[in-house]
């Protein structure tokens, strides 16, 4: 933009889609971080792969506040099946998932998401004021709410005492506190890891980067790096057709990107819709890919030579109907 320079910029990648770009993803400024940018002549610009933020050419009046600055940005969009394509560190659990600039890994490297399965943290996002159960029950309990990625030895960003009479349900009445990742303690105990302040309903992440120094000729704008891998899930075919043919044949699938060939395993004669077939399963877990087709060759071959053919691959949406997380899909001969 004319008359503008990029100040830090949002980048997202997926490994699931063919160009790494995820569609659907939107990106934005929380209401706290919009109206932080607008008072100082700043703009956010969202686009296909995040977003760039942007600061008036020759205008650095907003620079020594944005020594303290920590902005937050939604993540939402992309649709519901994103966790099942994306490699994860743990199991999924409802909730918001953190990324903070604090925890790239190299330090300030701006990779908000390590090369590898998704590691985040994914938090319960919490209103200032709720009731949180205790058992036993306390009464005058130090209620104190620190940041766990802040200096050793920093002081709680907010502290009061419960009430005198012992409670089975603690009320807290948070205020003059920045939105953001926090830790309730009890009695110096912590009792939660929670997102507080505002969320909107559709967002399932949100992006926090302590604003960098402001760009120079010398040093360019910032790029903080979100980018998550594909899931891996193995692959069964369950093919249906003559049973004498199918028992004589080897289901195997061709890999491009490794140059393997990876041979499925005979599980054996099924019956499906009283028809008679055979299944195979994968060896092992092949990698996700919204073009599956451009990755893998499946091929159905009999050692007599009666039978080679190219089998489609399974969509990621073929999920087993056993309920595992693996793909399977239907071949009629």
């Amino acid at each position: 933009m004319n008359g503008w320079r990029a100040w830090f910029s949002l980048h997202c990648q997926h490994e699931y889609f063919a160009d790494r770009r995820w569609p659907g993803l939107r990106v934005q400024p929380s209401a706290a971080s919009a109206a932080w940018l607008a008072a100082r002549g700043l703009r956010f610009q969202p686009n296909a792969d995040g977003g760039v933020l942007w600061a008036p050419e020759g205008d650095d009046s907003w620079a020594a506040d944005a020594e303290q600055a920590r902005l937050h940005f939604w993540l939402s969009g992309v649709g519901g099946d994103w966790l099942y394509y994306t490699a994860l560190a743990q199991p999924a659990t409802l909730g918001l998932w953190c990324f903070d600039s604090r925890q790239c890994r190299p330090r300030n490297s701006g990779a908000l998401n390590a090369a590898g399965p998704l590691a985040a943290p994914c938090l319960p996002a919490m209103p200032w004021a709720f009731d949180w159960p205790v058992n036993p029950p306390v009464q005058a309990a130090v209620l104190s709410l620190i940041d766990p990625l802040a200096a050793r030895g920093a002081p709680p960003v907010w502290q009061a005492l419960s009430p005198a009479a012992r409670l089975a349900r603690l009320p807290l009445r948070i205020s003059g506190v920045a939105e953001g990742r926090y830790q309730l303690l009890v009695n110096d105990a912590q009792a939660l890891d929670a997102w507080f302040g505002p969320c909107p309903a559709d967002a399932w992440g949100v992006l926090t980067v302590d604003a960098p120094r402001p760009p120079s000729a010398r040093q360019p704008g910032k790029v903080y790096q979100l980018q998550l891998s594909a899931a891996s899930r193995h692959w069964r075919y369950q093919v249906l057709g003559d049973a004498a043919t199918l028992a004589d044949c080897q289901l195997t699938v061709q890999d491009s990107v490794s140059g393997q060939t990876l041979t499925f395993s005979d599980q054996g004669p099924v019956q499906t819709a009283g028809r008679s077939g055979r299944l195979w399963r994968s060896p092992a877990p092949l990698t996700l890919a919204q073009q599956a087709g451009a990755r893998y060759q499946p091929r159905l071959r009999a050692a007599n030579g009666t039978l080679d053919i190219p089998l489609p691959c399974p969509p990621p949406e073929a999920r087993a109907p056993d309920a595992s997380s693996e793909l399977e899909w239907l071949v009629y001969l």
